[in-house]
């Protein structure tokens, strides 16, 4: 245990001297610095708030009561971490079929959903058709989570564009009577297919859209699958 504070207080000494040093570069900078606590197992002090740094970290201490000298935490690993569109994780993931709902959540309002780093809208129309949409309508950004489900598709509550689960335009009131925008156009969809009571979805590049893995475990004898929310 002296061997721990005798650490912390040589690694603080030099917090302090570094500090005052750079009080006489930049006022401003040093008090920032010296508004935050510091790890005493830190050798670079010179980073700005919101940077991190990789740290070494044992995982087992020799003292007891000595947490406060394991609190710091590796860079995050954004390669691993981040699912958005275009990240490497993100992309790999899209090759897949991936749950995104149950099927008994899908009622008669339009369900908001987030995956994989996209705001999409979710719904079952009502001959039955599921569809997964882009959360804002294209015509005027207007949210499709308060859309009008319809005998089929869902229709913007703003303008009353009405959509297909495909993404297909089907009709677009206020337009002229000649406008060919529903002939010409799409709005974004994602295919979806309905197992188990889940909803899945592939939100991968179109042409490279795998079939629907049928596995074993999904038809075992004398058993069921059930799904549920997390509670």
């Amino acid at each position: 245990m002296f061997a721990v504070e005798h650490e912390a207080r040589k690694s603080h000494g030099r917090i302090r001297e570094r500090r005052t040093k750079s009080n006489q570069r930049d006022p401003i900078l040093s008090a920032r610095l010296l508004s935050r606590p510091e790890p005493f197992n830190r050798e670079d002090h010179s980073s700005f708030e919101g940077e991190t740094t990789m740290v070494e970290r044992a995982p087992f201490l020799n003292t007891a009561y000595s947490a406060y000298y394991h609190r710091e935490r590796p860079t995050e690993d954004e390669e691993l971490t981040r699912v958005g569109p275009g990240t490497p994780c993100g992309e790999y993931l899209r090759r897949f079929w991936q749950p995104i709902t149950l099927a008994g959540e899908l009622g008669e309002l339009p369900r908001r959903i987030r995956i994989l780093g996209e705001d999409l809208v979710v719904f079952r129309d009502k001959r039955g058709a599921i569809g997964l949409l882009e959360l804002h309508c294209p015509h005027r950004g207007t949210s499709l989570e308060f859309g009008l489900i319809g005998e089929k598709g869902i229709r913007c509550c703003y303008h009353g564009w009405l959509f297909d689960v495909d993404g297909t335009i089907l009709e677009t009131p206020g337009e002229p009577a000649d406008s060919t925008l529903k002939d010409r156009l799409f709005h974004g969809a994602y295919p979806l297919h309905e197992h188990a009571a889940l909803i899945f979805a592939f939100m991968g590049p179109p042409d490279n859209r795998p079939l629907f893995p049928h596995l074993v475990t999904y038809d075992l004898p004398g058993y069921k699958i059930f799904a549920r929310a997390s509670t």
